[in-house]
């Protein structure tokens, strides 16, 4: 999770009474703020074809000659504050923050293939495309993940709630933001594999096969 100080939050979840009124607060504002981290790839070379086709699954059915290997992990956090109100606050949050990290991109060459070869440059290529295309995945879905957000109605300073415990609320609120992305992070995971799949296309294999003379 993203280290974020909370100021302080809350939802009114009291029992009959009704809960003080609390006002629009024009003089603060309210932002969502969505940032990637693409950071490059590491180049392995350790591993050799058996064992790339042992970690996929296909050993014995394929030969696997590269592989493009990365995570993705969401950080978040919100800035909130409160103002005293009766027996309680009145919260409202400032600014979302979530950051869509492209973890421990990796491009595995098989260990057969000499660096400066032309089997390894071919791998390698074929591999920085998938690099590419993960990037810009990425980079698409950055302003949905915003957009989801917005949309999501968290308090705001213009129409704050009113709550008995804010540090609770800010934990609440906080675990909103997970529940409100992971439609998203599925959307993406979706996508990322639809579009990896048109990389390693019978067509794009069969042209990495001609431009070398020995496998």
């Amino acid at each position: 999770m993203l280290a974020v100080a909370l100021l302080a939050a809350g939802l009114w979840r009291g029992g009959a009474a009704a809960a003080p009124l609390c006002l629009s607060q024009p003089q603060r504002g309210f932002a969502v703020d969505v940032e990637l981290a693409l950071p490059e790839p590491k180049i392995d070379r350790s591993l050799s074809s058996a064992e790339l086709s042992q970690r996929m699954g296909k050993s014995g059915r394929f030969t696997v000659h590269g592989l493009h290997s990365h995570g993705l992990e969401l950080r978040y956090g919100l800035r909130h504050a409160a103002q005293p109100v009766g027996e309680g606050h009145c919260f409202w949050i400032e600014r979302l923050e979530v950051e869509i990290v492209y973890s421990q991109p990796t491009i595995y060459i098989a260990s057969e293939h000499r660096p400066g070869s032309c089997n390894d440059q071919a791998v390698r290529q074929h591999e920085a495309e998938h690099e590419r295309v993960a990037r810009r995945t990425f980079q698409y879905a950055r302003p949905r993940f915003g957009d989801a957000l917005a949309r999501a109605g968290f308090p705001q300073p213009s129409a704050p709630l009113w709550t008995e415990n804010p540090e609770a609320e800010a934990e609440a609120q906080l675990e909103r933001i997970g529940e409100v992305l992971a439609p998203e992070v599925a959307r993406l995971q979706k996508l990322m594999t639809e579009r990896q799949a048109l990389v390693d296309s019978p067509t794009n294999y069969s042209f990495i096969k001609k431009r070398c003379p020995e496998w």
